[in-house]
This record gives structure tokens, sequence and C-alpha cells, in this order.
């Protein structure tokens, strides 16, 4: 996972080429297809002869059966929203089972290898995608196949990231055979594949990427396509020129198929979509819909309805919305029998919404929520034909407002070129070829927009070429437009993307280069020339992370040939292991390789995509406890970073160190279908530090504890409880049975802290020690009384429904909700899943066997249970800083008044068994984790906090929207992905090609949902004046070198007469050197490396140390900001 927190800013070639060009796309029968009246699907013999059915799953689709457990429930939530019960499978790397949604809202297990119907979702496979696109969309998806017209390399990545995704099936039409050239991008092929047919060779590899989804291959030239349409509902063309799209377009018109288009030449590319008239989407942004507090409803015929003050309205544009939860207008609240409308909305404030008529409704009392119900809206969409007398083309870089139009103008004059000389393209910088393809391009030149001579140039110069990186990334955009099509999930491209990244070209693209025959980077030095691709061969790169991000790029550098010379090399690190949940977007993973280590796993696949290609993979975390083995030896020997990180923290760290050490970094990130990447350039950018992303909103501690309103509180509240009961209060059993010394330094504590941590032994070790099962499901059922019955009716005791603040005003006035306590109802399902997970994670802490009870065993046992008769606990005192005023509760109950602690704390000492006499007692605390459905933690999570949202009267939220909000998961696709992925490796060549120009660059933030593409130059790095002639940046320091054996007394002169500074203060790291403040008379005279020492302790090895130092200028006396000050402990 790899989150956004940072802001933005193969065709046909004519056979005399030098570099051989993918195999022409054979689409053969076209008059008939044009004329047909009906599908015809293929005969038996017809696929015996013409098609290779690849299909990894030995047998049709079947629902598996259970494990046990409870049954499963209905699923009637709204997509993203995840329902998948309470009852869960157990998935390890050796079982073949695997949990999923059916096509009825039940989950099911079973064999992992079975292909689906398109009806059932194995949840632990798209889990991170099922959070982006819900269950809805997935099913439609798994319900949809895709013919690739043409298996060019921009088809293999579209064909891998479908696969991935998990469409029902995918058909590689296509009669080409491998040639060298195709090594070039399209990462599925070998040295040893060369003269085989394409789609075969594929097949089989891409179908090992994903059990559930059917890979097949037709023969173009010998099946017509016709024949592949009854079965089929959308068609991706790739590799072909525009006379043969217009004929595959005419015909999927004619037959209802959708339609992509797409290709790259060089650094230039294009899609089109043709998805017919009528095109539904069901969502056009993805995002989740909102819901806000109701404040206010009031009672006339165009109502207002109030949002609490600290919520903002933001509802999409033509939403409606639905109420719930509210008390007095109870009339207004959605009820599928009653009343199941939505009410037409229109936001006129930041916290207001104007609704209908209201004043036959009972007057608004308190309470309720009003949630926003998108509306689903039609596209109509212009065939190819139609679309190329006015076409639609969205913007990309709003830099460069024309480009688009005199991008479709040059493309037009290639595709006129190509379709007059029998579907070949232009020769490599001929200059006769090009002077005939921009006259073409002329011709199609748009109202209101300059000819772009040059650009058409360019084109017809390189199009012969191929960069790996853009073909990634337009695998990603195709890939999401064909989900689009699937499901109508999201706004389509309407109708024309084009792009290019003409930056990369050296000398603007002006010039031949050098080309090398029998190459598989050939076409690649046709963009970029000799000398450049030369330096990627060369080059030396760390990749900070093999996930899903780590993956793409890898892939991409395999195919640009980077660390493949004889210097090169790239070095890879992560930590982590292979989960299955990895599978759907770590691409270069396999279900054998769960549990194996991502770096390893990852380098090994890399290398077999080219075998040049030289790895050394680490399993080490980025941070100060690793910087022996990533030391300034190592950095110096690097280009430069690319980073794949989920977190912001490690982030920040290796900015620091491409700071320190002088080196360029190139970050991505995604977050569902948003994604961005940003560049940092030595001496030319800011770093990813200089700007920052706003903090994350907290919840206030009182609002946790005592005032929750919205569900995001309860979860929160109970993935606190979960760490408390379950993870650190074993955890200090744990360390008073092993630790001899432990209740020694429980005593230098403080008194408080002594207690409460002698009291949490004294309970687990004595009180409500656990020895079997039946204890487990008791002590379950009294933690059940404490957090749903008892505190509930404490706060009620401290703050009585009708009570006021001290101003006068009611207490539980919203967004205050005033809770009921509840009591245990067997029959609640939600209410016995809280008793089972709690007793299970209490038998793990224990050592006891987990256990599986019938609702009638569960029942004998709590029956049994004798519940405390409660009785007031103390006062409650409420923060004026969470609250905005205070607040405190009933007078304190006698029995709470505060005792001895010394004595107390010696009582409980001498109550407490001592660790010898407990030896065969381990005691092991539960260590969070989310992915594991049968380990009961977010079966506890989810249970507990939906009975505190029952206490509260919050909506409940289903297992698997907990488990994304407790489990702080990031949804995650794979086209996203590809996108960053491609577009973080643009970047790269430009810094390997050592590129100077600041304006050259860029940052990206995309989001392929609506969809939006923004394309900035980076900031300059800032500058700080010292004085006029001399300003610094982050990259700049001062080196203090040939003064190792020097004072700090002439350390101090050094810097007045070299730098014209008064030193005011000198720090090494968090210890103060030196400050004129302060006495150091007895410091002056000190050897500096003495002065090191004794702060960081003796080093031999040391070169260097980074200095701290406040300083004024002598001309002034005013304070300045230097660089921090590199002293040198060793002499070069």
């Amino acid at each position: 996972m790899e989150p956004v927190n940072k802001r933005a800013r193969t065709p046909r070639w004519s056979s005399s080429s030098s570099a051989n060009p993918p195999a022409p796309i054979a689409v053969p029968n076209l008059a008939a297809l044009q004329t047909a009246a009906a599908h015809r699907a293929p005969s038996q013999d017809q696929n015996q002869q013409h098609t290779q059915e690849v299909t990894n799953a030995a047998g049709c689709a079947q629902e598996g059966r259970r494990d046990g457990g409870p049954a499963a429930e209905e699923i009637d939530s709204p997509a993203p929203e995840l329902s998948t019960a309470s009852s869960r499978t157990t998935e390890s790397s050796s079982s073949s089972s695997s949990t999923r949604i059916s096509g009825s809202g039940k989950i099911s297990a079973g064999p992992a290898s079975a292909v689906t119907t398109g009806s059932d979702i194995d949840v632990d496979l798209y889990s991170r995608q099922l959070y982006a696109i819900g269950v809805e969309a997935q099913k439609k998806m798994m319900s949809s196949r895709v013919v690739l017209v043409g298996f060019t390399a921009l088809a293999a990545e579209i064909a891998k990231n479908l696969v991935l995704m998990g469409v029902q099936g995918v058909t590689l039409y296509d009669s080409g055979c491998v040639e060298l050239g195709d090594l070039c991008s399209n990462f599925l092929l070998t040295e040893s594949d060369i003269g085989r047919k394409r789609g075969q060779v594929c097949a089989q590899r891409l179908a090992d990427l994903n059990n559930y989804v059917s890979v097949s291959f037709v023969d173009s030239s010998s099946e017509t396509l016709e024949s592949l349409l009854s079965n089929h509902q959308i068609v991706v063309a790739t590799g072909c020129f525009l006379a043969v799209a217009l004929k595959i377009n005419k015909v999927c018109r004619a037959h209802g198929i959708k339609f992509v288009w797409a290709d790259t030449r060089a650094c230039f590319c294009f899609a089109f979509n043709d998805f017919g008239p009528g095109f539904a989407v069901s969502d056009r942004t993805g995002e989740q819909p909102h819901c806000y507090n109701v404040a206010r409803i009031t009672q006339d015929s165009c109502a207002t309805v109030s949002v609490i003050e600290d919520q903002v309205v933001e509802f999409e544009e033509g939403s409606g919305a639905v109420f719930s939860g509210v008390e007095g207008m109870e009339e207004i609240n959605f009820d599928p029998i009653r009343n199941s409308k939505s009410y037409v909305c229109k936001v006129t404030g930041l916290h207001e919404i104007q609704i209908g008529d209201t004043s036959s409704y009972h007057p608004y009392s308190s309470g309720g929520y009003i949630s926003e119900v998108k509306k689903p809206s039609v596209m109509d969409f212009d065939s190819l034909e139609e679309s190329l007398k006015s076409p639609r083309l969205i913007e990309v870089d709003s830099s460069r407002a024309t480009r688009n139009a005199q991008l479709f103008s040059a493309f037009r004059g290639l595709w006129d070129w190509a379709d007059s000389h029998d579907g070949t393209l232009p020769e490599y910088f001929d200059k006769r070829h090009a002077s005939e393809v921009a006259e073409h391009a002329r011709k199609y030149q748009l109202a209101g927009v300059e000819f772009n001579d040059d650009l058409s140039s360019t084109l017809s110069h390189i199009c012969r070429g191929e960069l790996p990186p853009l073909v990634t990334f337009l695998g990603g955009v195709v890939c999401q437009e064909v989900m689009k099509a699937c499901s109508g999930k999201y706004s389509p491209i309407n109708q024309w993307l084009l792009y290019d990244c003409d930056d990369v070209l050296p000398g603007g693209g002006d010039k031949p280069f050098e080309l090398s025959p029998h190459c598989r980077y050939e076409r690649q030095t046709m963009v970029l020339g000799k000398e450049v691709v030369h330096a990627i061969l060369n080059a030396k790169m760390f990749l900070v992370g093999a996930g899903a991000i780590g993956c793409e790029v890898l892939k991409t550098w395999a195919m640009m040939g980077l660390g493949c010379g004889d210097n090169g090399i790239v070095h890879l690190t992560d930590m982590d292991l292979i989960t299955k949940s990895n599978l759907s977007r770590q691409f270069l993973f396999r279900p054998s390789d769960i549990d194996k280590l991502k770096s390893e796993v990852a380098a090994s696949a890399a290398v077999k995509m080219n075998a040049s290609m030289k790895i050394k993979p680490y399993s080490s975390r980025v941070g100060i406890e690793t910087e022996s083995t990533f030391d300034e030896d190592f950095y110096s020997s690097l280009i430069g970073v690319c980073t794949a990180l989920d977190n912001v923290a490690a982030r920040l760290y290796m900015d620091s160190q491409c700071v320190l050490y002088g080196k360029a970094l190139i970050d991505s990130g995604t977050l569902g279908t948003k994604g961005n990447t940003q560049v940092v350039v030595p001496l030319l950018t800011e770093s990813y530090a200089s700007s920052h992303d706003p903090p994350e909103k907290g919840i206030p501690l009182c609002t946790l504890h005592h005032f929750p309103n919205v569900i995001d509180h309860t979860i929160q509240w109970a993935r606190d409880y979960f760490d408390g009961l379950f993870t650190k209060d074993p955890l200090v059993v744990q360390s008073y049975l092993t630790q001899a010394s432990y209740l020694d330094n429980v005593g230098h504590q403080s008194l408080a802290l002594k207690k409460e941590t002698l009291e949490t032994l004294k309970t687990l070790l004595v009180t409500q020690r656990t020895k079997n099962f039946v204890h487990c499901v008791k002590w379950a059922r009294l933690q059940f009384n404490l957090m749903f019955t008892e505190n509930i009716k404490n706060l009620l005791y401290n703050f009585p429904p009708d009570s006021l603040t001290n101003t006068g005003v009611p207490f539980w006035l919203a967004p205050k909700k005033c809770p009921a306590p509840l009591e245990f109802d067997v029959n609640d399902s939600t209410h016995r899943d809280f008793i089972l997970a709690a007793a299970n994670l209490r038998a793990f802490n224990f050592g006891i066997p987990s256990q599986s009870l019938t609702k009638g065993e569960l029942s004998s046992i709590v029956t049994e249970v004798i519940l405390p008769e409660w009785q007031p606990s103390g006062t409650i005192k409420l923060d004026n800083t969470e609250t905005g005023e205070s607040h405190t509760g009933q007078s304190e109950p006698t029995n709470s008044v505060d005792p001895d602690f010394d004595a107390v704390c010696t009582t409980l000492q001498s109550e407490i068994p001592q660790p010898s006499e407990l030896k065969s007692l381990a005691v092991l605390p539960c260590e969070f984790e989310k992915d594991d459905d049968a380990n009961f933690h977010m079966a506890f999570v989810t249970a507990a906090s939906n009975l505190r949202a029952a206490n509260y009267k919050i909506p409940p939220a289903d297992f698997q929207r907990t488990k994304l909000i407790a489990g702080k998961i990031i949804p995650a696709m794979i086209s996203t992905t590809a996108v960053v992925s491609g577009l973080q490796c643009i970047e790269l060549i430009k810094v390997i090609a050592g590129v100077k120009s600041l304006a050259k660059y860029r940052n990206a933030f995309v989001n392929l949902a609506l969809p939006f593409f923004a394309f900035s130059e980076p900031l300059a790095a800032p500058l700080t004046e010292v004085r006029k002639g001399w300003s610094w940046s982050i990259w700049e320091h001062i080196d203090i070198s040939g003064l190792s054996n020097c004072t700090l007394l002439e350390f101090l002169n050094t810097m007045k007469d070299k730098f014209q500074l008064d030193v005011q203060m000198v720090s090494l790291g968090n210890a103060m050197l030196y400050s004129m403040f302060a006495s150091n008379r007895e410091k002056l005279g000190t050897k500096m490396t003495v002065l090191f020492d004794k702060i960081l302790g003796p080093d031999p090895a040391r070169k260097y140390v980074i200095l701290g130092v406040s300083c004024t200028r002598l001309e002034d006396d005013l304070d300045v900001d230097i660089p921090p000050v590199f002293f040198y402990t060793q002499e070069s």
C-alpha cells in the first residue's frame, strides 16, 4: 500500500526498417463483419484449430462450502462498503480455500484455483481493490470478457492489468511473431520466444497471474473477429492505424460492443473511447458518499437542513439525500416500506442544505444523519468516424493548453501517411516522409489552434521508437477505461486522451542517433540515443519498496535495461513478506511465493525478464538503525533513489538522506484511483520535506471516550480497547513473568502508574485469571457488561439526559448524542459475536485452545454469570479544550475517596503470586493483524464498535468497512499503480540524462476516476540569503576540512576570518557544543575531535560530523541562517 501524501503539480513497419517492428494486425473478413446481421460464435472445430484456451482451473467454477462457523449474513450495503458477514475462513500459503463473496451477497469458501462465475469474489485476493471500486463494480468486471486486437507491448500491459483486476476473460487476437525489438517493452517475452506467435507465447504467462481469469489466444490470420463478439463485451485495439480502427469501431457499434483504441509512438501516445450512446455511469467520482450530523431541520415548504458547525457540506452536484435517526420529524427518516424516497438537495451554505416540503411533518427535535445519495448519469459517445470531425479532447497539461489539439493533428497526419503506405510507418528521421506527414497533419488543424510543424516532424522522425515507461503509463490508463466500460463505475475519458513526454528527448529530438541493430534496446535508442541508453544501462539506483509500485518500477527498469550494463546495479530493499492480498497488484509475485521476502522474489522475477539485470536485494528497513548498511559509500555510488513506500515517515527519512548526500529522489504514491509523483533534483528543486500536507484531523479524547457521533469514533474506540485488553495488559504480565527485575523497575514509576501496573497484574493473575475456555466466555460476558452497560450508566449518572451546562443550555446538544445502556441478548448476533471474539482472544492470551460455540452452548455459559450490582464509580470531569466549556458531573460518591497510594501498592504487591509460582503459565500478547480473518482481531473490533454505536444510536458499519478504518487500509488498484510507475520512470530518464533545466521536469497528480491529469513544473529550491552575493539552498553546506586537530577556539576564529561570521552557538545533534551565553573557558582550548568523541563516542571510521551553527554577521551584528557545517575529522 502506497498513499498519496504530497501535492502535485507498435505498429506496422516497412521491411526496410533497421529495427523490426511488431507484426501487422490482421482483421480478416471486415466486409463481412460490417454486414453481419447477427453474432456468430466459433464452432468447436474452429476453436480446436485456431484457438488455444488457457485456463488454470481444472473445471468449471463451483461454490465452495464453509469451514464451519456461524452462517454468513446478507450483504445489503452499497459499494464501496463491503458487507461480508462475520463468518471467516483461515487462509495460509498452503491452503487451497479462500474467502469469497457470492452473487447472493454471501461469503463462501472454496478452491482458490476455481474460475469464478462472475458472481463470487475472493475477498482475500481483491481486498484492496474492493475498497477502491466496491463489490458491484467488481462483480460486473468478473462477468466481462475483453478482446485485445493486436498483441503489442501496450496490449501486454493492458492484459496484465486486466487479469490482475479480475475480469472474467481476456482474448488475445493476434497473428504476429515475436521479434527481438518486442523485448524493448513486452515484459512477457524472452529471447527464446523469438519466431513464435506472440499471443500464443503470452497467453499462459498472463493466465499465471490470476487463477480466476481465463486467457485465450486466437490467431487473427485464421479466425474472424466477428466470431468472438458474441461472448465479449469490450474490444481494445492497439498497433493498428486509422483505417483498421474505423472498421473495427463500426463493427463494435453495430453489435453494441464497447471500443477502446490506444497506442504509443516513441514519446507520444493516445487513447480513444467509444462506449456507445446512452452509456450509464453509476458513480462519476468514486468518492465515498458524505454523511453529516443533523443539527436542525426547519418545518416549511422549502426546508433548510443545518449540519453541525465542524462539518462542511460537500455533496456532489445533482446528488440526493436520505435521513436516518431523526427524532421528532420522524416522517423524514428513510424506510424501505414507508418512505424510500431521497430528497433533492441544493447546497446553500457551508453548513446548510435545502430540501423539499416538510411543512406537514412533525417539528424536528434532535439528532439524525443526512446521507448523500449519488445519482447516476448518462453519457453519449460519438463513433470514431464522427469523433474525427469534432474531437472531444480532455485536458492533460494546463501549462500547454493547445498541446492536445496539436498532437491530435500530428497523429492524424501520421495515420493518413501510414494508411496510404500499406500500413507502414515513416522511416527513422526521413525528412521527406516527415514533410509528407506534416502536409497531411496540416489538413486537420483544429480551429483556433496554431499548427506545430516541429511536433509533427518529431513524431514522424521517431515514431518507430518505443519508450517502456510510456507503455507502462498508457497501459494503466487504458485498463482503467476498460474497467469503466465493464462496470459503469467512474467517468470515462470523453473521448480522446493525448499525451507526450518529449522533455525526455536529448536535444529536443531534432537530430538522429546512431542505432544499434540486433539489440533489444534499439527502439528505445531511437527515442533517447545511444549515450542516454548507455547511461541507463550503467546506472546505479536504489529502489525502496517492492510492493505494487516497486514491482511496476522494477519491471519497467528491466525493459529499459537499467542496471544491465557492466557498471550498473539496482539495490532493492523491502522487509515485508508476501501475502495473498498482494497478488492482485504486485504482479511479480505468485501464490507459491506467499510468506517469502518481497525483495528477493521481486529481484528474481525481474532478472527473468532481462537476464542482464543486476539486482541486490535487502530485507532491511530504511532508517537510522540501518545507516551502517546504507552508509555514505553506498549513497555516493548511486545516481538516485526511487521510493515506493506506504508511509510519510520513511519518505521523509529517504528525502533527508538524498539531501545529505546530494542524490535525486523520485517519489510516488497512490490512493485508490488517485496517484502522484514528485521529482527531487539536487541543486535544482525543493525537497520532498519542503512542503507538507495538512495534518490528519485527530479525534479528541473526550469525543472518543464519552461522546462519539460517527462510526469512525466507535471504531477507533474499539481498536484502542483491543490494544488495552489483549496487547498492553498481557504484555505487562509477560514482562512480570519473564523479567526478574520487573517489579523493581515498576517501583521507579510514578505512584499512579505503579498502582495501575500492579492492579493489572492482580486482575490478570488473580481475580480474572482464566484457566479454560468457559472461564474466557464468562470473562467476556463481564466485559460486555462493563463496556456497554455499566460505563454508559456511569456517564448518564454524571450527565443525565436533562442536564444543563454551566451556561444554561442543554448538555446533550449536537454533536453530542445521549447514549443508552445495552442489555445482553443472546439472540442478537452482534452480542454473540462480541462474546465469542473476546473469549477467543482471551484464550489466546492464556494459551487456551480456541473454540467455536453454538448459540445454545454460549447461552448456557453466560446465564451462569453473576453480574455485579452497578455502583456509580465517580466524577467525570471534561476538559474545556475539547468540549468548548468546562463541566463536571454529579458530586463524587463516598466510595471513591483517593486512598493512600503507598499502602495500596504494598497490599497489591503482596497479593500477586510470585513468578516462581506461575512457571507453567505463559501469557502471550496479541499483535493486531487485520488481514487474518480467522484470528478474531477484526471480529472483536467490529462487534465492539457496533455495540458502542448501538449505545449512541449511530448507524453501524459492516466488517469490511470497519476493517478499512481500523486497519488504516489504503485502497489500491493496479491501474493507478501502473500510471504513477510509468510517470516516475519518465522523470528518472531525465535525471539519468543529466537534464539541468527545471522546466523540463514534471510533478504529476492524477485521478483516473474523473479522469484528471495535472502536470506541473517542480518548485525551485528556495534560497536563503546570508549577505549580498551569498545565498544558499537546502542542497548546500559549508565544508571545514584540514582542521581536524583544531581547538574549539580555532574553529570559532576560522568562521570569523573566512566567513565574517560571529558564532553564537554550535550544536551536534541534540547536544550543545558551544554557547556564547555559557561558560566555555575550559572548552575553548579543547580539540574539536575530543568534544565529538565525548558526545558521540570514539569512532576511528568517522569522516565528518554535521554541526548546526547559529551566528551573526560581523558587519552589522544581524542574525543570519547559514547552511549546515560539515567538519571533517580526517584529512583527505
